[in-house]
């Protein structure tokens, strides 16, 4: 559903904000999930080039717990770094906060 929502940036952001009383309060987890390609929504958003909506993604992404979809999406971090994404440095600090 992600992958297809991913071309409306609009309703992709809806999805996650009807998911989560606040940013860091999940109310019900919104999957992850890669398709038979291993490609998630945000690879489409990067194909997109959509990279204010994946910023704001992983505002949201940062407070699920890391086996949730890191391994999905670790071959985008050199991606999220080269384009200097704002909320990256917090999403990696709080994973390393996980994994203490």
């Amino acid at each position: 559903m992600l992958h297809k929502l991913c071309e409306n940036e609009e309703q992709l952001m809806r999805i996650f904000e009807i998911a989560h009383e606040s940013e860091s309060k999940i109310k019900y987890h919104v999957p992850l999930i890669p398709n038979l390609d291993s490609k998630t929504a945000i690879h489409f958003s990067v194909k997109q080039s959509d990279f204010k909506t994946i910023d704001t993604l992983l505002k949201y992404l940062k407070y699920y717990d890391i086996d949730h979809h890191s391994r999905a999406i670790k071959d985008l971090y050199p991606t999220f770094i080269e384009k200097n994404l704002p909320e990256f440095l917090n999403y990696i600090e709080m994973m390393f906060k996980q994994t203490k």
